[in-house]
């Protein structure tokens, strides 16, 4: 399981700003003090930074103590929702959820509601392609992902992080056909163009607060990213915005190739939404803050783990602040 869905481990780091001592912790929950050290060095390298210090005795680090408060959030949250089970507050519910269909190819998505599934067995997944948020506005359907600016008033929305694009080459096609290094360049080269409902149509490029339009020679366009992506791995074409997810794995293996040095598609908004109605419904919130929380933490070490293969100049450039931060 990946260390990061573990609600036990978030549980000790927060019992830890507390006052606890990592002998009281592991004897009151049953495991041994190495046991326990696994757990949390596990999560540490899943978020590729570390949780305790180095010194004896081991104590919370400085970037552990800043998310205390939504490690609190996190685990309240589970309580509130075992208590209702418990309680008989709550029958077993169906939850409808969009998402982008890409997303939903790609198998992230399903890993993690099969976690979430895990903590909640009662709860049950309808999950459809999506965006629907004309549908949830009309009270037909309950929760979908988004991407981009999202204002209004019908609805709530909890974000997910940020939408990172990379321009990106095989080793392959650059060895054919050159790498690109400016987006004047794109006109001498073949593109697969992403135009799908998820987000519009890439028509410019940013780096350092200058704009450029994009314009191909050639270009093939298609609402599967899935489709895209595999034109791009066979060394048929490049993509100027393959989302982060769906590339990171790619580059630390070697078998993409960030381009354009630093020129990138501006970074959006990723939010979960639903109605202000359905908001309401106790296991909609938890779900909801249980993926915005897990999503952001997934980005986020996808991020950490692909850095050391992007060149230092277009380490700004390509990465929002927000995925940055340690």
């Amino acid at each position: 399981m990946d260390p990061s869905f573990d609600l036990a481990v978030w549980k000790y780091l927060y019992l830890m700003s507390k006052g606890k001592t990592l002998d009281g912790i592991s004897r009151e929950n049953n495991l041994s003090l190495a046991s326990l050290l696994r757990k949390i060095r596990a999560l540490e390298e899943r978020l590729g930074t570390p949780l305790l210090t180095n010194t004896k005795p081991l104590r919370l680090t400085e970037d552990a103590v800043k998310c205390i408060p939504e490690i609190e959030k996190l685990n309240q949250s589970h309580k509130e929702l075992l208590n209702c089970f418990n309680n008989g507050q709550i029958k077993p519910k169906c939850i409808q959820f969009a998402v982008a269909p890409g997303s939903l190819s790609a198998g992230e998505v399903n890993l993690v509601l099969m976690e979430f599934s895990k903590l909640y067995p009662a709860i049950e997944f309808q999950v459809e392609v999506g965006p629907k948020i004309q549908e949830i506005v009309e009270g037909s359907w309950e929760i979908s992902t988004f991407t981009g600016e999202l204002n209004s008033p019908d609805l709530e929305k909890l974000s997910r992080g940020n939408a990172t694009y990379i321009p990106v080459a095989s080793p392959l096609y650059i060895k054919r056909f050159g790498l690109p290094k400016d987006p004047a360049e794109l006109i001498n080269h073949f593109c697969a163009v992403f135009r799908g409902k998820s987000r519009a149509e890439t028509t410019v490029l940013e780096k350092d607060g200058r704009i450029h339009p994009v314009r191909y020679q050639r270009c093939i366009k298609s609402t599967d990213i899935l489709f895209l992506k595999n034109l791009v791995l066979q060394g048929q074409a490049i993509v100027i915005d393959l989302p982060l997810g769906h590339c990171a794995e790619e580059i630390i293996q070697g078998k993409l190739v960030p381009i354009l040095d630093g020129w990138h598609r501006k970074s959006e908004p990723l939010w979960i939404v639903t109605s202000k109605k359905k908001w309401k419904e106790q296991h909609i919130r938890i779900f909801m803050q249980w993926y915005s929380q897990t999503w952001r933490n997934l980005l986020k070490s996808k991020a950490r783990q692909v850095l050391p293969f992007i060149k230092p100049n277009t380490y700004k450039a390509i990465f929002n602040p927000e995925i940055q931060d340690r």
